[in-house]
């Protein structure tokens, strides 16, 4: 049964003014979660092979944590994180800014077991929860579309208990891309730096399949990029992620592809 109140929620009240530039990205950010991303979000765990190997590579770093007690997950988008991770000994609770990711989820998730599903302010990067009531929290590529990003990594390491684990995904090296979505771009010493000052980095690594091939034959953001690209995540979806990512490495070694790795993950621990 899928809760719909949270007892861990606060409410916010504080009201944030925003550059207009930036307002106009965040805006096509819920455009396209509500549009775009909520029509497939009944079919993600099937078509959508990008956010089941995001998924997949964060519940295999949990794995490791041996977390128990409550989870977050920023921006669930169809919930498959949650799905994989919501167990006995772990409560699940996820916030999203489209309403109809939301609404799907909770018509669509069986599991007896509590879930907590809310819809965030995509305009405030404050998270509305109490401090330190999580061990684990994700927040997997959306660091890049939120108005502030010091702002959510501080609340991040706010909301987690002592010595609580935070997976944390973005895109990088982007410098040569346009990327209509997103606020910022992101490097691996950028991002680290970041988070240094609030939590211990256990471990960082690429996490990146299928974008790099984009990028190596030098194919922009249009029709013919995004029908290459569907089709691949199409063909994709019907192997599991590991097979998938060996297929991948063995594809760029037999190739001999110089690749500019697009994805980074980092594991990293509240200080």
């Amino acid at each position: 049964m899928v809760k719909k109140e949270n007892p861990e929620f606060l409410s916010l009240s504080k009201v944030y003014v925003v550059h207009s530039e930036v307002s106009s990205i965040i805006r096509e950010n819920v455009r396209y979660s509500n549009k775009w991303w909520s029509a497939t979000t009944k079919f993600t765990s099937f078509f959508s092979y990008t956010e089941r190997f995001h998924a997949a590579t964060a519940q295999n770093l949990l794995k490791k944590m041996n977390l128990n007690g409550k989870f977050l997950d920023i921006g669930f988008g169809s919930g498959q994180l949650i799905k994989k991770l919501s167990t006995a000994k772990l409560i699940t609770y996820g916030v999203d800014i489209s309403l109809r990711n939301i609404a799907s989820f909770r018509k669509n998730f069986r599991k007896s077991r509590p879930v907590y599903t809310l819809p965030i302010d995509p305009f405030n990067s404050e998270l509305g929860f109490k401090e330190g009531c999580f061990s684990g929290v994700v927040c997997s590529h959306v660091l890049e579309h939120v108005p502030d990003d010091q702002v959510l990594i501080k609340e991040i390491h706010r909301v987690l208990c002592p010595g609580g684990i935070a997976v944390i995904m973005v895109p990088i090296n982007e410098e040569q891309m346009v990327v209509p979505t997103h606020i910022r771009k992101y490097t691996v010493d950028s991002i680290k730096e970041q988070l240094k000052p609030y939590f211990e980095i256990l471990q960082s690594g690429e996490n990146d399949v299928l974008s790099h091939y984009v990028r190596v034959f030098g194919i922009r953001k249009n029709l013919i990029s995004t029908v290459i690209k569907r089709s691949m995540i199409f063909v994709s979806c019907f192997i599991p992620s590991k097979l998938a990512v060996f297929i991948d490495r063995c594809i760029i070694k037999s190739l001999k592809i110089i690749k500019e790795t697009s994805q980074t993950y980092i594991l990293a621990r509240k200080i």
